[in-house]
């Protein structure tokens, strides 16, 4: 794993997301479109991609999510719940983009949201957070990657 600062890809970040937040917004118009992840916090270590986070109303998470269907790629769709889907955005070239659907107030909505809250609030945890990414820096361990992470994003959902 590769890993750079948001900051040093802050200019082609902020197209990307003005981009596909419009592209979403305009499939979804009732959507809110957050953009997370490494790329999102100043000072914070990332590979380079770029996550979005879409919020529905519960209501209509399915319709949203066969909407999202049609112009990007499904990922994972063994994780996917009634209240979770995922994508890539396979056409942007810049950085590899993908994004979460969620239903506004169920669990990995409220994941997703608070993970990051507390990372931007809480000095201490973004350092945390890009330990644990320097840990996996030049590794080839995903699996060991995707586990600490998780692990470290429930530890902050918990409170623990």
């Amino acid at each position: 794993m590769q890993l750079t600062t948001a900051d040093e890809l802050r200019e082609t970040v902020g197209a990307v997301v003005a981009r596909w937040t419009a592209a979403i917004r305009g499939l979804l118009p009732e959507a809110e479109v957050i953009h997370t992840g490494g790329t999102s916090l100043p000072n914070t270590l990332t590979r380079g991609d770029v996550d979005l986070h879409v919020r529905v109303a519960s209501e209509d998470f399915a319709q949203s999510c066969a909407v999202l269907e049609q112009s990007f790629e499904a990922y994972s769709r063994a994780m996917w719940t009634p209240e979770f889907a995922a994508f890539t955005v396979p056409e942007e070239r810049r950085l590899p983009t993908g994004l979460v659907l969620t239903a506004a107030g169920g669990e990995h909505d409220l994941r997703f949201t608070r993970g990051w809250e507390l990372l931007r609030s809480r000095p201490e945890l973004l350092a945390e957070y890009n330990a644990l990414k320097r840990r996996f820096e030049g590794t080839a361990d995903d699996a060991g990657y995707r586990t600490a992470k998780t692990a470290f994003f429930t530890r902050l959902e918990t409170g623990a």
